[in-house]
């Protein structure tokens, strides 16, 4: 129980990325430190294998394209050194993390911290929203709609046209869905994988219904899809879609004057700018932006390269990338990206795995932060802990 309870403060910590403690280091930066540091005193080795020698190499050759690109006139060298930082902690954590999870006890115990990480983040939901609802303390932070400067306090509820978004712990809402999302997907892969017997139906409706109250459209919707895939039956999965279809048909009827339904309606007509954020527009941003830097923009200079080289009145996105595919292609060019997305794109190629790699897949399409603490974390737990014994060299 004392490893679950670790597991748990540390994902916990994880998703605390956004408050900053020492200048622009978060809480999640430092517990990522922590647990290399804590690592290397522990196990004093650690682990080579194919996939740390791949990001391992994607690191070297990214960091090698600074001297081609630290002359470029958008490019920001604070910025470059401490987006490096990130990823080179985030690299040097998968080289720990094999040690952890040798064996099923161990994968189990991740699996049990991976649960009550999403009932806690559910009920953290539910406070919020009475709390917000009743007037009850001044603890809660509001962010007005078209002004997040204040986005980086704790306790989040956007206000958002005429409704409210709520973020809990997390920077907003759409965060809150996709740290949520993959951290299901993780605990039912681990489940099925070992048959563990941790998520229950209640879990995951608990999980859904945290989701639902940040009115994130790209997280419900991402949810439905992991659901989907999830069930093995395909006549439950034909059932599931139909009813799905079917629900959804009856709200765009019955509410369709609702603002967040119109926010949907206006997502699939393509005239929402966040949407557009990950879809096409960061397509067209990436290429263009690689047409000019075949090596890429350099960690952290991303929106800078975009900002200065990108005609914003053809997108209705602005500036904004929010599409993790497009960004790793982006920050570190051609070699960079395939480089980087390689090793996520094989786990499609085996069952055990694959509900992972939809995960990913969905969460790329949510948030361009990919080179975070947390995202290296989950990350690792998705290679490292569906693999009964770990091949490697030490």
């Amino acid at each position: 129980m004392k490893s679950v309870f670790i597991w748990f403060v540390f994902l916990l910590s994880l998703s605390l990325y956004s408050v900053k403690v020492i200048g622009g280091i978060s809480v999640a930066d430092i517990s990522l430190i922590a647990f290399i540091a804590i690592s290397f005193i522990i196990k004093r080795r650690i682990v080579l294998n194919a996939l740390n020698l791949s990001y391992l190499t994607w690191f070297v050759i990214s960091v090698l394209c600074f001297f081609l690109i630290v002359k470029e006139p958008y490019f920001d060298v604070e910025k470059y050194f401490f987006s490096t930082f990130r990823c080179l902690t985030g690299v040097l954590s998968l080289l720990f993390m094999p040690l952890w999870l040798n064996t099923i006890h161990e994968k189990y115990k991740v699996s049990m911290a991976l649960k009550w990480f999403l009932i806690f983040n559910f009920f953290m939901q539910v406070v919020l929203m009475v709390s917000f609802f009743f007037n009850v303390g001044n603890f809660i932070n509001i962010v007005p709609f078209g002004d997040q400067s204040n986005r980086q306090d704790w306790f989040n509820v956007y206000s958002y046209g005429l409704y409210y978004r709520f973020g809990g712990l997390f920077e907003e809402p759409s965060w809150y869905a996709w740290f949520n999302i993959f951290c299901l997907s993780l605990c039912f892969s681990i489940s099925r994988k070992y048959n563990l017997h941790v998520v229950d139906k209640k879990v995951i409706f608990l999980t859904f219904l945290g989701i639902v109250f940040t009115f994130s459209v790209a997280g419900i919707f991402s949810f439905f899809i992991i659901a989907f895939f999830m069930v093995e039956k395909v006549k439950v999965k034909l059932l599931f879609s139909s009813m799905l279809s079917f629900i959804f048909l009856l709200v765009l009827i019955f509410f369709s004057e609702n603002y967040f339904i119109e926010r949907i309606l206006s997502i699939l007509s393509g005239g929402d700018g966040s949407a557009n954020a990950r879809l096409l527009g960061s397509l067209l941003k990436g290429f263009g932006i690689l047409q000019l830097l075949p090596f890429g923009s350099g960690f952290g200079n991303s929106i800078n390269a975009i900002d200065f080289y990108i005609d914003k009145s053809l997108f209705v996105s602005g500036t904004a990338n929010q599409n993790g595919f497009v960004e790793a292609f982006i920050s570190t060019g051609y070699v960079g990206g395939a480089l980087y997305l390689f090793p996520i794109v094989s786990l499609f190629l085996n069952k055990s795995s694959r509900l992972l790699f939809f995960a990913i897949a969905l969460v790329f399409f949510t948030t361009s932060s990919i080179f975070i603490a947390p995202f290296w974390v989950l990350l690792g737990l998705s290679f490292y802990s569906l693999s009964i014994k770990n091949r490697n060299n030490s």
